[in-house]
């Protein structure tokens, strides 16, 4: 009797809370068992996590076994930490380089390298599911630990497939001869808009040809239960007026000045929401970290508020299905993460999006184009744009609705990749 297929299906922050990466990988783990039901998946994520797909077996991230160095004492690292992060961070980085290069040429390796290179070695396939990792800021996991992966694949002669990526803009010159390598391994690239398509090509203009599709978080259709859930929500914390719906996150614990300036806009918004017979909403898009709980961050911002108003608060740990029921259930979203506006204008509610750099500015701009929603999306510090001009501008908006040929055209290239290696 023949073994059940295998596929390694990795992650970029399975166990995280961030519900726009897990939607993503849930999406591509679903579409493994769409081809077929009884597939072994393999994955990684953090300790606690439990896979909501049955039968999936997960394990500690690889990049795990390259985020070392520190240049601080334990005690000065817990008394200034901000110190650490602007010393320790460039320190893991150099040190991540290292690693990889021991790894790849065979002089170092760890239980964990042994495992993964084992895991690889015996399967159909190895698949990265969508993410934006493939930038300066995030180059231990989405460019190092990803180019090592893949470079074991490639050396067993096992196939490799990157869907739905968002890839730089901030691709630092030394980060790129990964990413081209990578890249140049790959069965399948899929990315999820025209910029990373286009930096993708650029790195490699003769030997990869990225396809554009939809993000992969739109294939994930919120089910009877979650609209239900998101409904009761809704006349919870609304009771039953219209609503819109800020979700803001912190992309710091150190920085104050973000929190102030979210503060303002967040103010002048449920000022301008008030004044139209409407509430306004705080629901997160993560709910875990030091930094990242984005109910700690709602906090925060409506301590700093000054008009008088406060939104409401949904403390509720969501999941991807529910969010995204919610948020279609608003006059209109507004927020500082990439798939809150994904989850928004997949339900056809207006959105504008509030960007802290390029990296920001390349997704929120990418995916609103891709609904036909443009000139929505400004920066954080922006003076200039004020809550009755967002609430305004999102009375203006008629994004397209996504149809269902759309949402099988995402998964088709990673079907027919599965079909390919099967």
């Amino acid at each position: 009797m023949n073994e059940p297929r295998k596929w390694v299906v990795l992650s970029s922050g399975n166990g995280s809370t961030n519900l726009g990466d897990e939607a993503m990988w849930i999406s591509a783990a679903q579409a493994v068992r769409q081809h077929d039901p009884t597939a072994a998946i393999v994955t990684d994520a953090s300790k606690l996590w439990l896979s909501p797909i049955p039968g999936v077996t997960s394990h500690p991230f690889f990049h795990g076994a390259l985020r070392r160095g520190t240049r601080l004492s334990p005690e000065l690292r817990q008394k200034v930490p901000l110190l650490d992060s602007l010393i320790s961070f460039p320190a893991k980085e150099h040190e991540a380089v290292k690693q990889v290069h021991r790894i790849s040429t065979g002089t170092s390796s760890t239980p964990l390298v042994d495992f993964w290179a084992e895991q690889i070695e015996g399967s159909n396939g190895l698949i990265f599911s969508g993410a934006g990792a493939i930038t300066k800021d995030y180059a231990v996991h989405g460019i190092y630990a990803w180019w090592a992966l893949a470079s074991m694949a490639h050396r067993a002669g096992i196939p490799v497939a990157f869907i739905g990526q968002g890839v730089g803009p901030d691709i630092a010159p030394k980060h790129e001869s990964y990413v081209r390598e990578m890249f140049e391994m790959a069965d399948l690239i899929t990315v999820r808009e025209a910029q990373s398509a286009e930096i993708v090509r650029a790195l490699s203009p003769s030997s990869v040809d990225p396809t554009v599709t939809y993000d992969w978080a739109l294939a994930i259709e919120p089910t009877a239960e979650e609209r239900q859930l998101a409904s009761a929500l809704a006349l919870e914390n609304a009771g039953g007026a219209p609503f819109y719906v800020l979700s803001l996150h912190r992309r710091s614990q150190h920085a104050r000045r973000p929190v102030r300036q979210l503060a303002r806009i967040a103010d002048e918004v449920v000022h301008a929401a008030k004044q139209r017979g409407a509430a306004v909403l705080f629901v997160s898009n993560m709910t875990a970290g030091r930094y990242s709980d984005d109910r700690v961050t709602a906090d925060l911002i409506t301590r700093s508020m000054t008009l008088g108003a406060e939104p409401r608060v949904v403390r509720q740990r969501l999941s991807p299905g529910t969010t995204r029921a919610l948020l279609g259930l608003s006059q209109g979203t507004i927020a500082t993460r990439y798939h809150p506006i994904v989850f928004a204008l997949s339900e056809g509610t207006p959105v504008w999006g509030l960007s802290s750099d390029a990296y920001y500015d390349q997704k929120l701009s990418g995916i609103s184009t891709s609904f036909g929603v443009t000139h929505n999306v400004s920066r954080i510090s922006d003076p200039s744009i004020s809550g009755e001009s967002i609430i305004r501008n999102l009375g203006e908006q008629a994004p397209i609705t996504v149809e269902g040929d759309i949402l099988a055209s995402i998964r088709k290239p990673l079907i027919d990749f599965l079909s390919k290696h099967s």
